[in-house]
């Protein structure tokens, strides 16, 4: 659209309050007749009003929450106690839960093998609509003062995902235990655990999610406090699985969810391990270069009699039917934790 000048139509002619008069109605109209931006027609636009989503999300029927970070979110899948109690909490909905942790994620790198696909596309693929993210701890090694550099890697990375029909919760980084590097012949005062500043980067982060409107929950601050601080890693930096738990349970809290994990739920925990599994060698095989990187060519992935045919792909179609026996075994867990009516 062209915009009218003061040389057109004899405007320069009109005094200076008449002309402003005159735009502020040409802009009213404008605005007027904008058509709706229903999320069908843009399903790229963001929200106008930021602020609007950033409360946690309340989980619902037919969600497919996403797990995304580093070592810590990626270890989830081997315990299982997070996946179980959301499960659990939920036992009349249907949720598909999915991990996409991998060992070494930062915000400023995601490397995937050739022809995996992006960060974001993988949570598209799943058609994610719920996603928790965490990052922080790791990349506060870099100290305060690259704090800023990470909030806008971490704001850019949070840009490539944001959808107006996803919600987005921004997990804090859990503390070091420096302690617990033992290992390191430096001695703790030259350990770099013991100058991070996680915490500093916790409350950059929880700024970042208040400014873009996602979700944020706190667990720096709780851990930091918790009588379990300091036996909640194997190494200063990984959670073991008492710190798995109290990670699990913090998120449960804040979710206003049931957080206590019985022994009533150790079969619906074993479903979700068995899935955990199957999900991670159809996601991540260890030979994924010649599935669907760059050795697809070789004859490891084709048919040993006809060799323009690759087999390797039709092969991993057969965890597609176990995932889903495994989610129907998960259902069928969660209505037995139901109440009797």
């Amino acid at each position: 659209m062209t915009f009218l000048s003061t040389s057109d139509n004899g405007f320069c002619v009109f005094r200076r309050q008449r002309f402003l008069l005159l735009l502020l109605v040409l802009t009213i109209g404008l605005v007027q007749a904008q058509p709706p931006t229903d999320k069908a027609s843009f399903p790229g636009q963001l929200p106008l009003d930021k602020r609007q989503g950033n409360a946690v999300p309340a989980l619902r029927s037919g969600d497919i929450i996403a797990f995304a970070g580093g070592a810590n979110i990626a270890a989830m899948r081997k315990d299982g106690i997070l996946e179980t109690l959301l499960y659990a909490a939920h036992p009349t909905t249907q949720l598909r839960i999915w991990n996409l942790g991998w060992e070494g994620d930062t915000v400023y790198e995601q490397f995937r093998d050739v022809g995996f696909g992006s960060w974001s596309k993988n949570l598209d693929s799943l058609g994610a609509n719920v996603v928790f993210a965490q990052f922080g701890q790791m990349e506060s090694l870099e100290g305060e003062k690259s704090i800023p550099q990470f909030i806008d890697a971490y704001r850019q990375l949070l840009d490539s995902i944001r959808k107006p029909d996803r919600q987005i919760v921004l997990l804090s980084p859990v503390p070091f235990e420096p302690d617990q590097l033992n290992r390191t012949p430096l001695g703790k005062s030259e350990n770099p655990m013991s100058r991070a500043p996680v915490e500093k980067y916790a409350e950059a982060i929880k700024t970042l999610a208040e400014t873009e409107g996602y979700g944020y929950i706190d667990l720096y601050h709780p851990i930091r406090t918790s009588s379990s601080v300091g036996s909640l890693t194997n190494d200063g930096l990984h959670l073991n699985q008492v710190g798995q738990q109290v990670m699990a349970s913090l998120i449960l809290k804040t979710l206003n969810l049931p957080e206590h994990f019985s022994q009533q739920l150790t079969t619906l925990q074993r479903e979700v391990l068995n899935k955990n599994v199957l999900w991670f060698n159809y996601w991540r095989p260890s030979n994924w270069a010649f599935l669907n990187g760059d050795r697809t060519t070789q004859p490891f992935s084709h048919d040993w009699q006809d060799k323009t045919r690759r087999i390797f792909p039709e092969e991993m179609k057969a965890f597609e039917p176990l995932i889903r026996g495994a989610e129907q075994r998960i259902m069928n867990e969660q209505r037995k934790l139901a109440p009797v009516r």
